[in-house]
């Protein structure tokens, strides 16, 4: 599982990632602190999520177990898309 995802703003796909542990065969789920920059929602895999970028910030997602404990967190970044500016040279 990363500790981290960056994005660019409408230029980048949704991520996956996995969350395991060792000796507990419960579920989790996930949250994402700042739901305007980046969602987060578990996939048909069990311990599977895909995180969706959204609008230019930064947000933290929570995996948490079934058991109620949190199991570990994700930073997620998205930042402004890159724009590139092309200039014509004149006289030559």
């Amino acid at each position: 599982m990363p500790t981290s995802l960056t994005f660019q703003t409408g230029a980048s796909a949704p991520q996956t990632f996995s969350v395991t542990e060792t000796h507990f065969s419960g579920s989790f789920y996930a949250q994402s602190s700042v739901s305007a920059v980046a969602t987060v929602a578990q996939s048909s895999t069990p311990g599977t999520f895909t995180v969706t970028p959204l609008e230019s910030g930064s947000t933290t997602i929570t995996i948490i177990g079934a058991d109620g404990a949190a199991a570990a967190t994700v930073s997620v970044s998205v930042g402004a898309p890159i724009t590139v500016n092309s200039a014509k040279r004149s006289g030559h």
